[in-house]
């Protein structure tokens, strides 16, 4: 049985009121929302995120009963009360007054329940077997905030990693990655010592495709994935540099992409699924957060090329992640529009079209100026230099949606610059 989203009908979310989001019922398709900065994209997120808890929960399967529920002890409270009116012979004020009580503590609990999830409604291809496929770990349920950090501790002693049969949407495990590596391979020196060598090299083809992860995170198609068992911890080795380096020490953009990719591999390592094709729905909030733009490129076509059957639903200002991929649906919550997918358009239009030109400062035009001044310029002074890695974090630093034009222009000029050092 295949599952996906088909339809998110959002009904109340801030400001956002009665915004059908319509997707393929006939395949998998995955969701790119978008929108200026105050839009709603965090908050619908956040509210899906609440029906795929329901669904870990098992509490989704409950919402239609629960409105029926509702209605019904309302009909039954407005008897009681009728009663109370009444007072036939046998009236018992107290036991009357009791069971009312009972019954707006029931309806109030109902409508609690039904209000964490009342802000919008999810539908499925199917939902037959989805809770149970989800409680069992078949199904992946997992949401990234804006705000990722990936805390990897080098393990002071080999421990075995006991997995839940499932996690919810928020949950971590990816912590436990590092520990994970050191204890698959000192199991793979012993199947070794053993004389299991169908498990040694089962082991072996595991790091083998991890590495091949890695080379494509790192751009680097000659990467080494080394084991210190000296000091039971991994370092990777790129090409060109001297020292080799451990996960502790990776920069802001491959420490976010390493926690998305970490995270997906260990709550399907339960089910022992080497080529990661378990189903599941993954929330990812401003998804091109702490990424430079040659990983905003990369980051979906690799994260759906690695997890086939996942289907992503994200938030973005980079016309980047909006024209990586097709076979995708992208939803304007500022235009409250839902169109197909952007990868036949050029990253230009789309910031003309969609997030609108020459919205920003004279001073960040003035500033790429200078940066365009600075970077054509050959033999640098000292001063020069400085000024040009200053302009070059500044430009960095601003959001996509503030200056998109500028940002684009900025990025190329990296990407040719990276280039011609290569």
């Amino acid at each position: 049985m295949e599952y996906f989203v088909t339809e998110i009908k959002i009904k109340k979310v801030r400001h956002i009121e009665n915004l059908l989001i319509a997707l393929p019922k006939e395949k998998r398709t995955h969701l790119l929302i978008t929108g200026k900065n105050g839009s709603g994209k965090t908050s619908v997120l956040e509210g899906i995120k609440w029906q795929l808890e329901g669904i870990h929960s098992g509490e989704f399967l409950n919402l239609m009963r629960w409105q029926s529920t509702k209605e019904k002890l309302e009909q039954e409270l407005e008897q009681v009360k009728r009663k109370s009116l009444l007072r036939s012979p046998h009236f018992d004020g107290i036991e009357n007054e009791r069971q009312i009580n009972l019954f707006e503590e029931s309806i109030q609990y109902t409508k609690d329940s039904l209000e964490k999830y009342a802000k919008l409604e999810l539908r499925f291809s199917s939902i037959q077997h989805l809770v149970a496929e989800a409680q069992s770990g078949r199904f992946i349920l997992a949401f990234f905030g804006a705000n990722r950090q990936l805390s990897m501790k080098v393990p002071d002693a080999i421990a075995k990693i006991h997995f839940k049969d499932a996690y919810a949407p928020s949950e971590r495990v990816a912590d436990t990655f590092l520990q994970y590596l050191v204890y698959l391979k000192t199991q793979q020196a012993f199947s070794m010592t053993g004389g299991d060598q169908a498990e040694a090299d089962r082991i072996q083809g595991w790091f083998d495709r991890l590495q091949e992860q890695l080379r494509e995170l790192f751009e680097d198609p000659k990467l080494k994935l080394e084991f210190n068992s000296r000091n039971l911890n991994f370092v990777l080795r790129l090409e060109g540099k001297r020292e080799p380096f451990d996960f502790t020490a990776l920069s802001a953009g491959h420490t976010a992409y390493l926690e998305i990719v970490s995270e997906l591999i260990m709550r399907m390592e339960k089910n022992e699924v080497s080529s990661y094709d378990l189903q599941g729905v993954v929330l990812i909030d401003e998804i091109e957060t702490h990424l430079h733009v040659s990983l905003q490129k990369k980051i979906l076509p690799f994260l759906t090329t690695l997890f086939p059957k996942l289907q992503f639903i994200v938030t973005t200002h980079s016309p980047f992640v909006l024209n990586s991929i097709g076979d995708t649906v992208i939803c304007d919550l500022e235009n409250r529009t839902v169109m197909q997918d952007f990868s036949a358009y050029s990253y230009e239009s789309i910031v003309e079209k969609y997030f609108g030109a020459e919205q920003y400062s004279e001073e960040i035009k003035e500033k790429m100026n200078e940066y365009i001044a600075l970077s054509e310029k050959s033999n640098l002074n000292v001063q020069e230099e400085v000024a040009l890695d200053q302009l070059r974090m500044y430009l960095d630093s601003i959001p996509y949606n503030m200056a998109p034009e500028v940002k684009i222009k900025f990025d190329r000029l990296e990407l040719e610059r990276e280039s011609e050092q290569l």
